[in-house]
């Protein structure tokens, strides 16, 4: 189940994320996306660092409504698949 969530990010939602982030910064998002920051792991892109988890949790957001599907509230995953995920899809992940 928890895997299943990362299924919903894909390379285009990560950088509609990214630059949601930029836009709205770390406070807005936590306030839209909910949970907590990250504390290990970050994006590494085009010079600026991104928390992991809110970067993750917002591409699956985008995702579902470009589905047309309403998203739950919260998003559960393992911070380690997030990491995989983001790496498969040529993004630099860095403690």
């Amino acid at each position: 189940m928890l895997k299943r969530m990362l299924m919903f990010v894909n390379k285009e939602t990560v950088l509609k994320a990214i630059k949601e982030f930029d836009d709205i910064k770390v406070d807005a998002m936590l306030k839209n996306y909910g949970g907590g920051e990250s504390t290990r792991w970050y994006i590494h892109y085009n010079g600026e660092k991104y928390d992991q988890k809110l970067i993750c949790r917002a591409a699956i957001k985008h995702r579902l409504q470009e589905l047309g599907q309403i998203p739950a509230e919260k998003f559960k995953f393992k911070v380690r698949d997030a990491k995989r995920k983001l790496e498969k899809l040529g993004f630099d992940v860095k403690e």
